[in-house]
């Protein structure tokens, strides 16, 4: 494997670090890891207050950037079209859809100690 094989391989995998903040899995107390993207405890909770707290579009924008919505779109976390899941919350690097939020807020509920992976 060449050097710009590896560095595109690295960037393409984004299991690794949070879709809505960034951060990797050492700078949160959890991650958890979806088949398309992953989302730390931090992001869940805001994305669970936003869909509870207001109507879509649904924008998790860390420091006060907006994006723009993506209709249409699947949910980056599970792969499922919106069209089967409804509206999602549009992250900095993808979507995540409601059921995904709430699958997410129990697995943090129901295993607080231990890392979600």
């Amino acid at each position: 494997m060449n050097f710009l094989s590896t560095i595109t391989s690295i960037f393409s995998d984004r299991s690794g670090f949070c879709a809505g903040c960034g951060r990797i899995q050492a700078q949160v107390a959890k991650l958890i890891k979806g088949p398309g993207i992953s989302i730390c405890d931090q992001c869940v909770g805001a994305a669970a207050t936003l869909i509870q707290s207001s109507r879509p579009p649904w924008h998790l924008a860390p420091s006060g950037r907006e994006f723009p919505v993506r209709s249409g779109k699947r949910c980056s976390f599970c792969g499922r079209d919106s069209e089967e899941v409804g509206e999602g919350v549009q992250l900095t690097h993808g979507t995540i859809c409601r059921k995904c939020v709430n699958l997410c807020t129990r697995i943090l509920v129901e295993a607080p100690d231990r890392a979600a992976t």
